[in-house]
């Protein structure tokens, strides 16, 4: 039991790394395509979207940390785009 828990949180690391990569790449696909960054709510829509339909290993996660993912992304294009 305690060796399962312990493969359990790298699991959820790795999960959590690739929802984060993905969503830097929709916010750089989408920037490049519109010249704009994405908006939070759109991204979390779109993790949402994907966690039921294409990645169902992401519902290992809870649902609110992958839709937090999107929290210092956001934060970190506010303070991009606010040097501009």
């Amino acid at each position: 039991m305690r060796a399962r828990r312990q493969n359990h949180l790298p699991h959820l690391a790795e999960v959590a790394a690739l929802i984060w990569n993905h969503s830097v790449a929709v916010h750089r696909t989408c920037y490049r395509l519109y010249g704009k960054h994405l908006p939070k709510a759109l991204l979390q829509a779109h993790l949402a979207a994907l966690e039921h339909r294409r990645f169902s290993h992401w519902a290992n996660l809870n649902p609110q940390a992958v839709q937090q993912v999107a929290d210092p992304i956001e934060a970190g294009y506010q303070l991009l785009f606010a040097a501009h």
